[in-house]
């Protein structure tokens, strides 16, 4: 009896993280060819559908969104990632790159600033 409890409580945790990890690949469609280049002038994108550059003097905020916990309520929309925010646009980074959010993020504001 409590092997089948465990069993149903593993497969009650487990689909919510298997559905959650490939969520990114489904709204990132082309995610294989996507890149990012962080450099001292600016950096350069490609993702998806998204394309192009961005020089530091046009951003005007950065902020890492993070996963929100498993029973927060209210940021149901919130999508996670890097926001770039620049006049009149918000540009996500998504966390399909071969490096951490956190690593990305604290590149990005070590040369924004």
């Amino acid at each position: 009896m409590l092997g089948i409890s465990a069993a149903v409580l593993g497969a009650v945790i487990a689909l919510p993280l298997w559905i959650d990890s490939s969520s990114v690949a489904r709204r990132n469609r082309r995610w294989q060819a996507a890149s990012l280049v962080l450099s001292p002038v600016g950096l350069a994108l490609v993702q998806g559908d998204l394309q192009g550059e961005l020089r530091w003097e046009q951003l005007r905020d950065v902020q890492l969104v993070s996963k929100p916990r498993f029973f927060q309520i209210g940021q149901e929309n919130v999508r996670t990632g890097i926001w770039l925010r620049v006049e009149g646009a918000q540009i996500v980074i998504a966390d399909i790159y071969d490096r951490p959010l956190p690593i990305i993020f604290e590149r990005i504001k070590a040369y924004w600033r």
